[in-house]
């Protein structure tokens, strides 16, 4: 090819891109109109239209960027420090268009945990401990102490609260309290929290399909909110009102897994719990509320929605274009009042994690596998009175722990989303040089200038200095 070929093909790939960014405009301007006129459908269909069109334009820029690598090999072979010089700022470019893209996971900045107080951690009483899922601060009713529900080994919920003032030591968790269901039931299995202004620690129940209410300062249950599956909860700013992400429902048996609903409900008396979205994209793995809008982790994606509408549009993808895996989000966490953070808790095959992205059912279908073999388990070990107390009411939706424990996944990842920019922040943690604490995190909450890292399968909980994350959003004061 001659120099004069060459330079016609570069400008055709450069006609390229300036046709793929008029045409993104032209559908974010129909995503506006959209929007504007409550056309909820018609928001969605853009909204997958712009997805595809993301896909395109990775695509091209990925060419573009493999062949300036390329010719950047060719022009160092040679020596040629004019063309050298030329490619190196075509892959700059490139590169940064590609992040730009791509919202979602992949492009993970290291976090610097050398300083010392950098990484600390609290620990739990291992001798027994069995699960821990979440946390919850709300600097209003506590600023300098962080509370964890936390299952112990005869499967009974306990309360501890860390202190998260500044410092370098390793903290000791202080204990709080054992919850009971009002009815005295006491094998409660804790996941996502979230805490009200007042004190009030709300935590969804998820094997009694309910979200329960702890007031931390009266030392008593004060709520109860009925409802399949709760993953995780959030409130709004003032706690008057919650938002659980929870299952479905076929009859009595519930499913945690596959396409999620969204319940809403007040924090005084009746309790009585709506469902205001009858079928997610996905599994509801996590949630956060604002204005009026409701931001839903399912795993290999993250969704918006607008209260009592059962159409959402996706603004995260799990797919890291780099590795071609998928990450799955998990809890979800406001670390500025514009920005959300949530945990990647494990990966999955590229293949698998596209496969499950696109059919929500499947989740539903694991699940069920995961419930049978739940179901075998305890009729062998326990016979048919251990069934029966499982399943009283027709209505257990848990999975046997150990079905969650099998895979590696060596190093934390945390994703960061800004409403304002439509973009995301990724970090990566190396968990090396750390004893009993891997990237199984389920739940990142900011809390007093620190990242406090809840992991499923371990006693421990990481508490990481916002300071030590490269390019982090900042704090109002």
């Amino acid at each position: 090819m001659t120099d004069e070929e060459k330079d016609d093909e570069h400008a055709d790939q450069e006609k390229d891109v300036e046709e793929l960014d008029e045409r993104m405009k032209t559908l974010l301007n129909k995503l506006g109109n959209a929007r504007e006129a409550f056309d909820y459908e018609k928001v969605q269909r853009v909204l997958d239209n712009i997805d595809k069109h993301k896909a395109e334009q990775e695509k091209v820029l990925q060419t573009k960027l493999a062949a300036s690598k390329r010719k950047l090999a060719k022009a160092e072979k040679a020596k040629d420090e004019e063309k050298i010089e030329k490619y190196k700022g075509k892959i700059k470019k490139f590169e940064a268009k590609i992040d730009e893209h791509h919202v979602g996971a992949g492009n993970w900045q290291d976090v610097d945990t050398s300083k010392p107080g950098a990484v600390r951690f609290a620990r739990l009483p291992k001798d027994t401990f069995r699960f821990v899922e979440s946390t919850a601060y709300n600097a209003t009713f506590d600023p300098t102490h962080a509370y964890i529900p936390v299952q112990h080994d005869d499967l009974d919920t306990h309360i501890y609260k860390i202190d998260i003032s500044p410092g370098e030591g390793d903290v000791e968790p202080e204990y709080v309290a054992h919850v009971l269901s009002k009815s005295g039931e006491d094998d409660l299995t804790p996941f996502g929290s979230a805490l009200s202004p007042e004190g009030v620690l709300w935590i969804c129940m998820f094997n009694v399909n309910m979200v329960l209410g702890y007031d931390l300062v009266k030392g008593e249950v004060v709520g109860e909110v009925k409802c399949p599956a709760p993953n995780d909860v959030c409130l709004n700013s003032d706690g008057t009102k919650m938002w659980a992400g929870c299952g479905s429902r076929m009859g009595k048996v519930v499913f945690g897994g596959g396409a999620g609903t969204i319940h809403e409900a007040s924090t005084t008396a009746p309790f009585g719990a709506t469902q205001v979205l009858d079928r997610g994209q996905g599994t509801m793995a996590g949630i956060a509320e604002k204005d009026g809008q409701i931001y839903c982790a399912h795993l290999q994606r993250m969704s918006c929605y607008n209260v009592g509408e059962d159409t959402g549009w996706r603004f995260w993808k799990g797919d890291d274009p780099d590795d071609g895996k998928y990450y799955l989000c998990d809890n979800l966490a406001w670390w500025t009042p514009t920005t959300l953070l949530t945990p990647c808790y494990r990966e999955l095959d590229g293949k698998v994690g596209k496969i499950m992205d696109e059919h929500a059912d499947l989740g539903a279908a694991a699940w069920a596998s995961g419930a049978a073999i739940t179901f075998m388990k305890t009729l062998v070990t326990e016979g048919f009175t251990g069934i029966k107390n499982a399943h009283e009411n027709g209505m257990n939706p848990e999975c046997d722990l150990s079905l969650s424990k099998g895979d590696s996944f060596p190093h934390v990842h945390l994703s960061a989303w800004d409403l304002e920019t439509r973009k995301t922040t990724n970090w990566r943690i190396d968990c090396d040089a750390y004893e009993d604490f891997d990237g199984h995190v389920t739940h990142a909450e900011p809390a007093n200038g620190h990242i406090l890292l809840v992991n499923f399968m371990y006693h421990k909980i990481m508490i990481v200095r916002q300071d030590a994350f490269p390019n982090a959003p900042k704090v109002p004061e």
